[in-house]
């Protein structure tokens, strides 16, 4: 299997350059077509390398209430204890619930073949379990995915609690681990002990009251310049609904210069988009529920700008 590792601020995918470009997929490990079988995440996964996507950023927690695709309510045994529920990576006493996990080695499997990688959001702001109940979920988690090498570990999604603590539990069943963290929302850039600790960094740059295209990239430069490992822009500007982090006045040509700012000095890029964040029925929503690049109008120029963008080689491979 692949090995992802960091060298000075890069990424390396089995010691060579890896070619980094991400996409939001936050439901992944719940989406019913997706998860059919391994020749629909294969078809999926191909059609994202196709874009350039060499990387997807997945929640094992998606029991969020905000209307999104794939989440419920009832997918939260926490919210509900003692029920047996399919949709959440996580039971309530610290056991980690077996039909996500097998969903998500098997997303990792088909990854590796396709030489891509995958983000792991641990645990998200929206719910927050007993400090107790993370250290079981974390070390099992960690223990049952020592085989795939090709797996970021990011301990928070926008919150920070313990994170260190969890970072050193992480590193003692798995040591070569990639562990980062996004510390909070947009513009929360984390404090220097835990940038310090980290592998690699995984901010929400700034994206409201100012020109995310020009801060949110000096924001990349500075992290990059400071602490001299990887920094991704993990959940940079997006169209969608102001509620939920989203720019709905932004620009195509906005996204493509902090693309392209980002990229210029040395950092990462996640495409963060609003293709999840309604129901299914919506316009902004696929039918599928699945990120697709072709979907809209609006962001479709912006993956043909990542397609150009991503050496030949890379799509080719």
């Amino acid at each position: 299997m692949g090995v992802l590792s960091v060298n000075g601020t890069q990424l390396e995918l089995d010691d060579r350059p890896f070619y980094y470009q991400g996409l939001s997929f936050f439901n992944a490990l719940y989406n019913p077509v997706f998860n059919q079988d391994n020749e629909q995440r294969r078809r999926w996964l191909s059609y994202f390398k196709s874009w350039g996507i060499t990387a997807v950023r997945v929640w094992g927690d998606w029991r969020v209430r905000n209307g999104w695709v794939d989440e419920g309510p009832e997918h939260s045994l926490w919210l509900y204890p003692g029920r047996q529920g399919r949709n959440v990576l996580y039971e309530p006493e610290g056991e980690v619930a077996s039909e996500p996990l097998t969903r998500l080695k098997r997303l990792l499997t088909v990854a590796d073949e396709l030489g891509m990688v995958v983000e792991l959001a641990l645990f998200t702001h929206y719910l927050v379990y007993p400090q107790r109940t993370r250290d079981d979920y974390v070390a099992q988690v960690t223990r049952e995915l020592r085989p795939w090498r090709n797996c970021i570990f990011q301990v928070w999604n926008e919150y920070d609690d313990h994170t260190l603590r969890h970072l050193q539990a992480i590193k003692r069943e798995d040591p070569n681990r990639l562990v980062t963290n996004s510390p909070g929302p947009a513009g929360v850039l984390g404090d220097a002990d835990h940038n310090q600790a980290l592998d690699l960094l995984t901010p929400h740059t700034s994206r409201h009251n100012v020109p995310f295209w020009e801060v949110a990239p000096q924001q990349i430069a500075t992290l990059i310049e400071t602490y001299g490992k990887p920094v991704i822009d993990d959940e940079p500007a997006r169209t969608g609904i102001r509620d939920f982090g989203g720019r709905p006045d932004s620009q195509v040509e906005q996204h493509l210069q902090h693309i392209d700012r980002v990229r210029a000095c040395g950092g990462y890029h996640n495409y963060h988009h609003d293709m999840f964040q309604n129901g299914y029925g919506h316009p902004a929503t696929p039918a599928l529920g699945i990120p697709d690049a072709e979907f809209s109008a609006f962001h479709k120029p912006i993956f043909e700008h990542l397609r150009k963008l991503t050496p030949k080689e890379v799509l080719d491979a």
